[in-house]
């Protein structure tokens, strides 16, 4: 060790020769830099407090220091550390440093003291958090230290640290710190997951499923996400989005698993500002698995534009409010208590493709009337037991595909065959093509005893195959390609897609089945490829 402290030295030359010494102290002489400090191999520990020190260059050499004591200096620019790869302990107190930039890139940190320095911005402690060993962090006498909730901040964002300004970190203010801090949307949040604020400008999809969030906050509008398409927020427990927006580019938007209130939770005081209201491009809108009981508050919201709507895994038994979505395309109510639909359920739904609620526990068939456009109807795993129901899919003129899989009236000789009967448009039963021939034999059937509603005659099918066609679901997201390509034109006629799990099984495409229509039957209009199929669409 080597003790030259308070020796009046202007400079650092004529210290050669010390190969093994550990330990340089410097303090209180009136060195003005450090350059030409000459080889010490060994050096662990340097001390250069109580100089006139403007920066520290001229360090870079000494490979193996661990311990740096440079405070009450003027230094202002640290830079030259970084290239100091084993040190773990540095203190600059009562110097002019302003930023926490420079410490970012030096990993090996384990203690650092800053205390009386210039350190305004309080974000800046995010930066420290790229520090995996730091836990000793001493800022006080900083003016970032008279920001509200300074101590909680710091103890929220920097999990590791065990000290801070001299006091220790107790299990308490851990606690205290994450309900101040935890399951909020703030800049520091999107910044942590998404990366600085100026690329937000060009995400198309924002995914933040899964974080915990209980409040969504302010910072999800189109100053930060201009250009937002896709919103994904899934697996949160919050239950308001009226903070919300406005994003009016928006097409996707997803709350899976959430708590959101529809009733409360929805809807801005100002709704062109922020809530769903803000959102009038919004096409594709899931809320599933979010125990919704009523649906009626839908009927307030102004979605002129909504295309597809899915609701499975609620508590639902009334489908209403509904009636203002006109181009609604596609409905999804799977797993819900929906018992039977009434005569105003499906009430304006006159561009409606495909309706699917399985798992329901529907008994009847009634009210499906005003679904005139109709060409895929999932009911699978309902409680529909009487063969006259299926006469009520007659007022269904466009019908292709048709699932009652798994209901008691399934389970009947002649079910096929009615449902034939009641149905000339339809091209596919419980996931099994409908061909010509089976057409043909029955409408014989029919033809040698008119009268008979509910015929007894039993035919034997031909030895031949069915054709059959698996449905493979591709990635959700896929629908927003297209939905892009044309946000307010006109939509696919059906989505094959969707979220509903069952009644999918072995399922014929609608597209094909029209393509394979014979030019006398179901004189239905060429259907486009639905959204779910194609280019998809991925996020950052």
């Amino acid at each position: 060790a080597i003790d030259l402290r308070d020796l009046g030295l202007l400079d650092v030359r004529g210290l050669d020769g010390f190969y093994r010494c550990h330990s340089l102290r410097l303090c209180g002489n009136r060195l003005a830099s450090l350059e030409g400090l000459p080889e010490f191999p060994r050096l662990e520990e340097l001390a250069v407090e109580r100089n006139g020190l403007t920066r520290l260059k001229g360090l870079s050499h000494l490979q193996e220091l661990q311990r740096l004591d440079a405070g009450n200096n003027h230094l202002t620019d640290v830079l030259d550390l970084q290239k100091l790869k084993k040190l773990s302990q540095l203190s600059l107190e009562d110097n002019f440093v302003d930023s926490l930039d420079t410490f970012a890139q030096m990993h090996g940190l384990i203690e650092l003291y800053l205390s009386n320095n210039v350190i305004e911005e309080l974000r800046s402690i995010l930066l420290l958090k790229q520090l995996p060993k730091l836990i000793i962090l001493d800022l006080s006498g900083n003016d970032l230290c008279k920001a509200t909730d300074y101590r909680n901040y710091t103890i929220f964002h920097l999990r590791r640290l065990k000290v801070l300004d001299g006091q220790p970190v107790t299990a308490a203010e851990h606690q205290l710190a994450d309900e101040k801090f935890s399951g909020r949307v703030t800049m520091e949040f999107l910044e942590d997951k998404l990366g600085p604020s100026p690329s937000c400008y060009n995400f198309r999809t924002v995914d933040l499923s899964n974080q915990g969030l209980k409040e969504l906050g302010q910072l999800i509008n189109d100053n930060i996400f201009p250009s937002l398409r896709e919103l994904i927020l899934d697996g949160n427990p919050f239950s308001d989005i009226r903070n919300v927006g406005p994003l009016p580019k928006l097409l996707v938007l997803r709350m899976n698993k959430t708590k959101i209130d529809l009733e409360r939770g929805m809807l801005a005081d100002d709704p062109i500002s922020s809530g769903i209201g803000s959102m009038p491009l919004l096409q594709v809108l899931e809320i599933g698995h979010s125990g919704i009981t009523d649906i009626g508050n839908f009927a307030n919201f102004p979605l002129h534009n909504l295309r597809i709507l899915h609701l499975p895994g609620n508590d639902i038994s009334k489908v209403e409010g509904l009636s203002k979505f006109e181009q609604l395309r596609e409905l999804v109510i799977d797993k819900n208590k929906v018992k039977q639909f009434d005569e105003k359920s499906f009430e304006g739904l006159k561009a409606l493709r495909e309706l699917r609620a399985e798992d329901n526990g529907l008994k009847s068939l009634a009210n499906l009337g005003p679904l005139s456009k109709l060409r895929a109807l999932y009911l699978s795993l309902n409680r529909i037991a009487e063969m006259t129901e299926l006469e009520r899919l007659k007022t269904l003129k466009n019908i292709l595909v048709v699932h009652l899989s798994q209901n008691p009236v399934a389970r009947k000789p002649m079910y096929r065959t009615q449902v034939i009967a009641s149905s000339a448009t339809v091209r596919a039963i419980d996931g099994k093509e409908v061909t010509d021939d089976e057409r043909e034999r029955v409408e014989m059937m029919l033809q040698s005893d008119p009268n008979n509603k509910n015929p007894t005659y039993i035919f034997n099918e031909p030895s031949q195959p069915a054709v059959q066609m698996s449905y493979v679901m591709p990635p959700v997201t896929s629908m927003v390609a297209e939905l892009m390509k044309d946000p307010v034109g006109p939509a696919p006629a059906a989505s094959s897609g969707g979220r509903a799990e069952l009644g999918r099984r072995a399922s014929v495409g609608v597209a094909d089945l029209e393509r394979r229509s014979d030019s006398n039957r179901a004189h239905s209009a060429p259907r486009r490829s639905s959204m779910y199929e194609g280019n998809n669409f991925t996020s950052r």
